[in-house]
C-alpha cells in the first residue's frame, strides 16, 4: 500500500529533522537547532523523496542518527552505545556499501575517545566491530552460496562502478 510508504517515510523525515534540531543545538546553540531543522524541513528534495520508495530518505536518517549516537557515545564513553552505534553503520552499509569507510574513521575516534590501555580500547572496538560485520552475515553468507564468492552484502560493486565512471554517466 502507497499510504503505508508514505507514513513510513514521514516518520524517519520528521525523526531526522528532529535529530537535526538536537544536532544542531549541540554544536551551535539553540538557535542553531532551530535554523538547522527548519532548513531540513523546507529542503525540497527531503520534501520530494519522502512519498516515494526510495532509500534517500531512509539514507539521511541513518547518518542523522548515526552522527547523534556518536556525540552520545563520546559523552557516555562506555561501549555500549559503540555497540549501538556499530548496529546502526551495519544497517547503513546495508543500504549504501560506502559507509565501510567510515569504519577507519570511527575506529580512530573509539581510540581517541576512550583510556590508552589494551582493555579499554579492545572491549569498545571489538564490540563495535562485531555489531557492524555480525549484522551483514546472513546477506555476505547467501550471496556466496548464490555467486560463489565472497561478496559482502552487496553484489553490485563492478556494475555500480562501471556505471557512475563512464563517458555518458551524468556529472
Amino acid at each position: 500500500d502507497p499510504l503505508v510508504v508514505v507514513i513510513a517515510q514521514s516518520i524517519l523525515g520528521a525523526a531526522t529533522i528532529f535529530l537535526t534540531g538536537i544536532l544542531g543545538a549541540r554544536l551551535g546553540g539553540k538557535k542553531a537547532g532551530i535554523i538547522a531543522a527548519l532548513i531540513l524541513t523546507l529542503f525540497r528534495n527531503h520534501i520530494l523523496y519522502t512519498p516515494f520508495a526510495l532509500i534517500a530518505i531512509l539514507q539521511t536518517f541513518l547518518i542523522t542518527l548515526s552522527v547523534y549516537l556518536v556525540f552520545v557515545a563520546f559523552d557516555k564513553k562506555k561501549w555500549q552505545y559503540w555497540v549501538l552505534f556499530g548496529l546502526l553503520m551495519s544497517c547503513s552499509i546495508l543500504s549504501r556499501g560506502n559507509f565501510l569507510l567510515l569504519i577507519p574513521f570511527v575506529m580512530f575516534f573509539i581510540w581517541r575517545v576512550h583510556k590508552p590501555g589494551v582493555k579499554s580500547l579492545l572491549i569498545p572496538m571489538a564490540a563495535f566491530l562485531l555489531a557492524v560485520y555480525v549484522p551483514q552475515m546472513p546477506f555476505s553468507i547467501k550471496n556466496y552460496q548464490v555467486t560463489g564468492e565472497w561478496t559482502g552484502p552487496s553484489t553490485a560493486g563492478d556494475i555500480v562502478l562501471s556505471i557512475g565512471n563512464n563517458p555518458d554517466a551524468p556529472p
